[in-house]
């Protein structure tokens, strides 16, 4: 996905991760670390922040993401801010590490997000503060068609391996990351809440941004045939749905933050 992940359709990452970082509050000379940073929606506004005297590292595990976002760090000739192959449930840092933790929009990807935490909690230094954000269950956005007719091309593939899921804990709900943070070993808890609108201008565009996002992998395990027919689908929906031909969804984040 790494090629045009957050560079075509709604733009959710680059948006949310700013005000990740400006919620959180990092002050100049910090040491961040960005857990999935992908392609650097928290990373380059936070580098912002910290300054010539601080420094931010963005964690990945996927190489693609890595590569891509490098790239992009050379490119503009941002000297305060790597981005390094890692898994958030093993990170290779000593503990008391880092001023600030952040994790936009990826925590409920994590296998073992129990330990992901576990292992922010420890790099951080005392009175460390992570910052991370959830789609909120009580905006979850006006694209909930879109799920059902993935899923109706989705249930004519045979699978070759039966998925698994785990139950989910809270995500995107203040109980449930006020609890995940807390058995993390978090303290001073708090939350906040944001929603805004993005446009996606056509349907085109709108596949794109399917195939951009995690719904990808489902995309590519459907045949061929299936494939064709869901876009075409995919293109009706989409007159049905949007206004003078521009797509809306109106998206809200919750913000969950923390301290050692």
């Amino acid at each position: 996905m790494a090629p045009t992940y957050d560079q075509v359709g709604f733009r959710y990452f680059s948006h949310f991760g700013k005000r990740l970082v400006e919620l959180t509050g990092i002050p100049e000379k910090a040491k961040v670390l960005d857990i999935a940073t992908g392609r650097g929606a928290s990373l380059f506004p936070a580098s912002q922040k910290v300054g010539s005297e601080g420094y931010v590292i963005g964690i990945d595990l996927a190489e693609g993401m890595v590569n891509r976002t490098g790239n992009a760090i050379k490119k503009l000739g941002i000297a305060n801010a790597k981005v390094v192959q890692m898994d958030a449930e093993n990170l290779t840092y000593h503990k008391d590490t880092f001023d600030i933790v952040l994790c936009g929009l990826s925590i409920f990807f994590f296998p073992r997000y129990d330990i992901a935490l576990r292992e922010a909690h420890r790099v951080l230094k005392p009175e460390g503060k992570i910052g991370i954000s959830t789609i909120d269950q009580q905006c979850p956005g006006q694209l909930t068609w879109i799920g059902p007719l993935i899923q109706k091309y989705k249930s004519q593939t045979k699978e070759t391996k039966t998925e698994t899921s785990t139950k989910d804990p809270g995500f995107g709900t203040v109980e449930g990351m006020r609890n995940m943070l807390s058995k993390a070993g978090f303290r001073e808890i708090y939350h906040e809440t944001e929603e805004e609108q993005f446009a996606c201008r056509s349907a085109e565009e709108l596949w794109d941004h399917l195939w951009s996002i995690f719904t990808r992998a489902t995309l590519e395990k459907l045949s061929p045939a299936c494939r064709t027919e869901l876009k075409e689908e995919l293109k009706i929906k989409y007159g049905e749905y949007s206004q003078d031909n521009v797509l809306y969804n109106t998206l809200g984040v919750l913000f969950t933050f923390g301290k050692k």
